[in-house]
């Protein structure tokens, strides 16, 4: 009898232990699984931060450059989906949540007074962003880099001069020239200018970590590059045949005023007769499709085929294909609807069209479309015409000084699709206007906002309204 007591206390005790053991291992195994959920969004408050945009980087640039074994600090990038239209100025407004400025750029049209304002001597169309950085490109440098790409290697030497400043809380800084590069020059011109600033960026971490001084790292790029060699598209031409008078102002019923830009694959246009002007611009080489808001909904036209997207009250969309797919959408709403993801007037919530259009041949193209006539600037264009990878609307004669090898602008993946690259765990993509909530950093961002007299507007309430 004595030996069977021992022997049954020993295996109680064997018993004891690999529960214990099972306990131990089971936890550890959850926590983990909670840490890889939830580690992008829980950067230690106590870090330093610094944010850099590389204006213009296509995702896949970075990207390859990551798997060469560059960028060695940081975990693997991922995309960042910017605004449509995908330019600087109108990203970055979304991005820090700031008052809308009077126009796309420094040149702009006041529906107010109808006629064209401000310009590069003009500090009325300034954006609210210029003043949150710490750095900015010179606009000097910015144009020279177009002409000796050698000049942006100054951005990095004045960069690293600002980061060698740099003791702790937030530091924003923004550098243009490899925008420059990818717009003008062969991308390896490009690639190369990333390479010396990852350089800069290694040995800069490096002595950071010597020091024990820990920081929190975010890269981004605000759009991308189609990286392909571009003309410019003979809108004036074809509208005037029709029988338009088009210039700077709106003439009359028949009048387009059409907003002289940088060499960028996205036209604004201010008119009254949207539909005409929308459909004769949609028959000009290079043009992909017309965007324009009529009775509540926004009309996407194009040469193979229209349709309608509408937003109800709850935030939902919904695509509607009158004749032909301009947006390529029709299999995609075909499959969430098969999957019971859409209501029974067709509509879907935002949430459900991001995670199937993402990685489409236009990333989140409903939203994109309808939030460009709907804000972002206050003198919203009333037709934005979306261009094919080749072309431009910009200056005409910029584009006689310079070889343009890319652009942006438009709703094409190449040209929407920046990146976004941290030395914490990020989401698998982002749109522009929800990073700082992915990652935690919007309090942060704002109460450093704040110090400089700025103050960020919460527009997306923690990504969106619905709670999704």
């Amino acid at each position: 009898m004595r030996r069977f007591w021992e022997e049954l206390s020993r295996k109680n005790d064997i018993l004891r232990r690999f529960r214990f053991i099972s306990c131990f291992f089971t936890l550890n195994l959850l926590s983990f699984f909670f840490l890889i959920s939830f580690s992008y969004a829980e950067t230690d408050s106590s870090h330093s931060k610094v944010l850099i945009c590389l204006d213009g980087v296509p995702f896949r640039i970075i990207s390859d450059l990551k798997k060469e074994g560059f960028f060695s600090d940081f975990n693997k990038p991922v995309p960042l989906i910017s605004t449509f239209p995908a330019i600087t100025e109108i990203m970055l407004t979304e991005l820090f949540h700031i008052k809308e400025p009077p126009g796309y750029g420094l040149r702009y049209y006041d529906k107010s007074t109808n006629r064209l304002r401000g310009g590069l001597g003009s500090s009325e169309a300034i954006s609210v962003w210029f003043s949150l950085y710490d750095y900015v490109t010179p606009m000097l440098d910015r144009g020279l880099v177009y002409i000796w790409p050698g000049c942006g290697y100054s951005d990095i030497e004045n960069a690293q001069k600002k980061l060698e400043r740099f003791d702790s809380g937030v530091i924003l800084m923004h550098l243009d020239s490899s925008d420059a590069m990818f717009h003008s020059r062969n991308p390896r011109v490009g690639i190369n200018w990333i390479k010396a600033f990852e350089r800069m960026m290694a040995n800069w971490i490096k002595k950071r970590e010597e020091e024990k001084r820990p920081v929190d790292l975010l890269l981004f790029s605000d759009h991308g590059n189609d990286l392909t060699p571009c003309k410019r598209i003979e809108i004036e031409k074809a509208l005037k045949n029709a029988g338009y008078k088009v210039g700077s102002r709106i003439q009359g019923e028949s009048g387009v005023a059409i907003l002289p830009t940088g060499l960028i694959s996205v036209t604004y246009m201010y008119t009254r007769a949207k539909e005409g002007v929308a459909k004769i611009s949609t028959e000009v080489d290079g043009v992909d499709f017309a965007v324009f808001n009529e009775d509540g909904k926004t009309k996407v036209v194009s040469n193979h085929g229209n349709a309608v997207i509408e937003k109800d009250t709850r935030g939902w969309f919904r695509y509607e294909a009158i004749d032909g797919d301009p947006l390529k959408l029709k299999e995609i709403f075909a499959e969430i609807s098969s999957k019971g993801l859409t209501d029974t007037d067709g509509f879907a919530s935002e949430k459900v069209w991001f995670e199937y259009t993402a990685d489409h041949t236009y990333p989140d193209p409903l939203k994109r479309a309808w939030d460009a006539l709907h804000g972002h600037v206050e003198n919203v264009a009333d037709i934005m015409l979306s261009l094919k990878k080749g072309w431009h609307c910009g200056s005409k004669a910029l584009d006689l000084i310079v070889d343009f090898q890319g652009t942006h602008g438009s709703m094409e993946k190449e040209s929407v699709i920046g990146f976004a690259m941290a030395n914490f765990i990020l989401p698998d993509r982002m749109r522009a206007e929800e990073m700082f909530y992915d990652t935690g950093w919007f309090e942060a961002i704002k109460s450093y906002a704040e110090i400089k007299g700025i103050a960020l507007q919460n527009s997306y309430e923690l990504r969106n309204a619905n709670g999704e």
